[in-house]
């Protein structure tokens, strides 16, 4: 791990990153006109999860989480956990690709081989991660100016279109709790602010690890903010029925932009900007399953992996579902209680106990 992020791309990359499918699968739409708000207090319970991550990283600032549960736990119940992670961000991988192939399917490429489409976004993460973990920093820093420049662009044009009907969010207090509650645990803490657990693997390339805590603070409560803001603008434009049934509310939103017969058609520019963001997290959790098999094989060489790996994710992604249906009932109502909760949650709290009670028997 001679590769070294900065501050800065380690910012852009975690913001990316929460934003990715986030954005694309509108995380608060249960909770309908008030999803902004679960949006808002699942940020602040991913903030105090955070502080879990790095308050077990400063134990072991040097290592990957992989390598470090074998120090906590000892080496066969460490390397079972550590294996346990490699699958999970494989896994993830794999339901990140499935989301943004179908996103390319239903609106751009509706008579192209789903295959085709996996396989090249696969073919861009396998050359991102061979290049390494610097040069994907550096891309995330360009890729966040333009990224962020284009979604606040379109926002601004929809308030020029008159679509922006503040009545759709009032009131703004709302009278049932339940839904909201619902919605902030266990979906809008895990996805994605709990996916969080993956920068564990990232942590040790930061150059001023000193910085972890704070940097990453600043990322997540940027990315709850630009959630929640989205959020209110998808519920503005459209109404919260509409919100509520829309596969993607985003480019629903987005369509309906028409000022003058000139600026128009804005979907493919969402489509184009929604893929990008996918890949950057895609390509997180790749390298993740890349350098955590290394750690747990002993590979030196890990671009031996890649390839491997690569096909691995691109098959799984069309095995773990079979159709997209499927594929978001599964994601919104089983993986979190099946595999965020006990790897996002239970297993690193248990890991910063244990790692607490060692390092104070040590003193």
């Amino acid at each position: 791990m001679k590769e070294k992020i900065n501050t800065i791309q380690f910012f852009c990359l975690i913001v990316l990153f929460e934003i990715g499918s986030a954005l694309l699968l509108e995380i608060g739409r249960p909770a309908g006109k008030y999803g902004w708000i679960a949006l808002m207090a699942a940020g602040l319970l991913g903030c105090l999860l955070y502080l879990v991550y790095t308050k077990l990283h400063t134990y072991y600032p040097s290592l990957p989480l992989t390598q470090y549960t074998q120090l906590i736990w000892g080496k066969h119940i460490g390397i079972i956990i550590s294996f346990l992670y490699v699958l999970y961000f494989m896994y993830m991988a794999a339901r990140i690709l499935r989301d943004f192939t179908a996103l390319l399917l239903i609106m751009a490429y509706r008579n192209t081989s789903p295959v085709i489409l996996a396989a090249l976004m696969m073919g861009v993460c396998m050359y991102g991660i061979k290049q390494g973990i610097q040069t994907i920093g550096r891309v995330a820093l360009a890729g966040f100016v333009l990224l962020f420049s284009i979604l606040f662009l379109i926002i601004i044009f929809q308030w020029i279109n008159g679509l922006l009907e503040v009545d759709n969010v009032r009131p703004i207090i709302p009278r049932d709790w339940s839904p909201i509650l619902h919605t902030i645990f266990p979906t809008a803490l895990t996805i994605p602010f709990g996916e969080m657990i993956a920068f564990l693997m990232i942590f040790p390339v930061l150059d001023q690890k000193s910085k972890v805590k704070k940097i990453g603070l600043y990322a997540i409560i940027a990315s709850c903010l630009y959630l929640a803001f989205s959020s209110i603008v998808n519920i503005m434009i459209l109404n919260e029925d509409i919100v509520e049934s829309s596969i993607f509310p985003l480019l629903s939103a987005a369509s309906l932009v028409d000022i003058a017969h000139f600026i128009t058609r804005l979907e493919a520019l969402v489509v184009i900007t929604l893929v990008t963001l996918g890949i950057f997290k895609l390509l997180i959790f790749f390298y993740c399953t890349v350098i955590g098999t290394a750690n747990i094989l002993q590979i030196k060489n890990q671009n031996k992996l890649i390839l491997p790996l690569g096909l691995l994710i691109l098959t799984l992604s069309f095995a773990i579902a079979p159709n997209y249906i499927e594929h978001l009932y599964i994601g919104i109502h089983k993986v979190p209680y099946y595999l965020h909760i006990p790897l996002q949650i239970v297993v690193p709290i248990l890991l910063l106990l244990t790692a607490f009670i060692k390092n104070r028997k040590k003193t």
